[in-house]
């Protein structure tokens, strides 16, 4: 993350931030639920961030992913608890559906897609595809990754729209 302009270290120093970092095959659905339960009861977090949901895919059936998943956002929602999930896809996959059938579940869902550009540019544009309760953007944008930070581009255009307060985005 320092790489864009965003230092976490002494967030993880004062306590504030923690990395949980568990393999997917390093226990069944049932024993990844259990771990994050103990995880949530001990760090009490304002925000949780599960990267990628679609990691859990031969632990289960899509079912069983489907029931665990609705589990864990249930909870979350119940402690009042920030989530975000990360899900990846492959060449040629659907990128506007979950794979493990979650969509439904998020309030917000947005899509981050690799364009090729015809400078042979690998490129990242990204779209709110719902969110529930807003009045949201439906324009897809440039996402932005420099040491300046993160910005949002309009599309072909290079104009930056800084993300979080940063400054102007300004391709590396």
């Amino acid at each position: 993350m320092a790489s864009v302009g965003i230092r976490l270290e002494p967030h993880v120093r004062k306590g504030l931030l923690r990395f949980e970092a568990v393999r997917p095959n390093y226990h069944g659905l049932e024993g990844h639920l259990l771990s994050l339960h103990g995880a949530l009861d001990r760090f009490r977090p304002a925000a949780v961030v599960i990267d990628p949901i679609t990691g859990l895919g031969g632990l289960g059936s899509e079912n069983d992913i489907r029931a665990m998943l609705t589990r864990i956002v249930g909870h979350l929602k119940n402690l009042n608890i920030t989530s975000v999930f990360t899900s990846l896809t492959g060449p040629g996959e659907s990128t506007e559906q979950s794979e493990v059938g979650v969509s439904s579940l998020m309030d917000t869902w947005i899509l981050i897609r690799m364009v090729e550009s015809a400078n042979n540019e690998r490129l990242r544009r990204i779209i709110v595809i719902k969110s529930r309760g807003t009045a949201h953007s439906s324009r897809v944008k440039e996402l932005v990754l420099s040491r300046q930070g993160i910005s949002l581009d309009d599309v072909g255009k290079g104009i930056a729209a800084p993300v979080g307060g940063r400054g102007p985005g300004k391709r590396p």
